[in-house]
């Protein structure tokens, strides 16, 4: 009975043309249904366009980046702002300090202008886990570089020096080290437009271990991990109004990467989270 209601919609309509009609139609429902995202959501509410944006603060214990050479960063602090859009963006400026050599704690690692410690400007876009678009269970935030002209895909820069009284560093004394974002061209949305160069995972810290939080899940604390092993996630292009799939990766010399957790909260002290 199923089958002959629908054929006696199309009335007169051949089989042929009635199935390449359905097909069409079941096309055209799957666009309208796509929702995108993923979004920021501060206090249940939506950040939807570009105007709508909530200052961040973020701090975590030891991060390291691996490559060619090891370097160790004891404690990192940054700051930013998460921006509205579809699929919403970020931008912050992380500092990560007393940085040195793995196992040479006196052959220190800087950005110019530091004694010891190297700091990042990114703008970011969140995306879902390769392959699992609109699923609520996870998403990441994909990092560029916030960095103009020859140095736009400079992810982050840092010379080694001795401390003072020290010649640890030896032969790598004064050598500096240009972290490169290699991954995919982000054209959409258009205020990123930057090589990608980290994915990390949006959570929360439970009981000092880091927690993935899922869609709908508001903390006046959340974290973000980097653990150093994604190499793909699919990003919702708004002008397309299309999925693709986007790679991240960081040079140095060789590959390099980028691992630890920090924890994220606003400077107006209220819940955020995400959602599709």
């Amino acid at each position: 009975m199923l089958r002959k209601s629908r054929l006696g919609v199309f009335g007169s309509i051949t089989p042929g043309a009635a199935l390449a009609a359905l097909a069409v139609s079941a096309v055209l429902a799957g666009d309208a249904a796509a929702v995108g995202g993923p979004v920021w959501v501060v206090k249940g509410a939506e950040l939807m366009t570009e105007a709508e944006k909530a200052t961040l603060e973020s701090s975590g214990g030891q991060y390291t980046l691996t490559g060619t050479t090891n370097i160790v960063c004891e404690t990192v602090k940054g700051t930013g702002e998460l921006i509205g859009g579809n699929p919403g963006l970020d931008l912050t400026t992380v500092t990560f300090e007393k940085c040195h050599v793995q196992n040479k704690a006196n052959c220190l690692a800087s950005s110019t202008g530091f004694e010891d410690s190297i700091q990042s400007n990114a703008k970011s876009v969140l995306v879902y886990p390769h392959g699992k678009q609109e699923s609520e269970a996870e998403a990441l935030d994909a990092l560029t570089p916030d960095t103009t002209g020859s140095t736009e895909n400079l992810f982050v820069e840092f010379t080694l020096k001795n401390a003072s009284g020290s010649t640890e560093c030896g032969l790598l004394n004064g050598f500096s080290v240009d972290v490169l974002a290699t991954g995919t061209l982000i054209g959409e949305p258009s205020q990123v437009n930057k090589k990608c160069g980290l994915l990390t995972v949006l959570g929360k810290l439970v009981g000092g271990s880091f927690s993935v939080a899922p869609a709908l899940e508001e903390n006046t604390i959340g974290a973000l991990n980097s653990p150093g092993n994604i190499a793909e996630a699919t990003l919702w292009q708004p002008t397309k109004k299309a999925f693709t799939t986007i790679s991240c990766k960081l040079e140095a010399f060789g590959e390099a990467k980028e691992v630890g957790v920090s924890d994220v909260s606003l400077v107006s002290n209220e819940a955020f989270g995400w959602k599709l």
